[in-house]
């Protein structure tokens, strides 16, 4: 897949328009960190920074709308639609990948669309997403120049560290833990 230079610029003009500064500025930080993983990881760059550009596309929608791309996308059964409304954009940012911007690759799709919880057998872009999203430059937190420094060495390690992370953040908040990330995890560790 090739996305131009004004592609880039469509997106970056859509996304400044329709996402508050701070969303912007870890949306940056993502496409930064994940083109950074992708050579060292073999993933193409192109691939990484549109999926880093375009993860949190429809964040600031509200859910209606959202509900309605995902109808229109053909991705209403999503299984983040029955879930937790945090989880919603997701899919709904898949949705604008594909409604908005053309995109037609299925993993660049699928990346976008499961980023918040992981799917088993996550692909390379999907892996890389996780770890950028979670890590990003912006992202300052306890433990997270750990998982940068993992994520140089070893971006498996620090998938499936994030994704621990992930679920004791989750637990801690007495809440359940979404389904996709319990079968991410069986699926690293199998």
């Amino acid at each position: 897949m090739e996305w131009q230079r004004g592609e880039f610029d469509r997106a970056t003009e859509y996304l400044t328009k329709n996402l508050g500064p701070k969303r912007l500025l870890h949306t940056f930080g993502v496409v930064q960190t994940a083109t950074s993983l992708a050579a060292k990881y073999g993933v193409s760059g192109t691939k990484v920074a549109i999926v880093g550009l375009l993860h949190d596309a429809a964040k600031s929608m509200p859910p209606a709308e959202m509900l309605h791309a995902l109808e229109r996308a053909g991705l209403a059964k999503h299984p983040y639609v029955e879930g937790p409304a945090q989880l919603l954009h997701a899919p709904a940012s898949a949705a604008v990948a594909e409604l908005v911007f053309g995109i037609e690759d299925p993993e660049i799709l699928e990346a976008i669309a499961w980023h918040p919880t992981g799917k088993p057998h996550p692909s390379p872009l999907l892996r890389l997403l996780l770890v950028a999203d979670y890590c990003e430059p912006s992202r300052d937190f306890q433990g997270v120049e750990e998982i940068r420094a993992l994520a140089r060495q070893n971006v498996d390690a620090a998938l499936l560290e994030v994704l621990k992370r992930k679920a004791a953040y989750v637990k801690s908040s007495h809440r359940d833990l979404h389904p996709a990330t319990v079968e991410t995890l069986k699926s690293l560790t199998a």
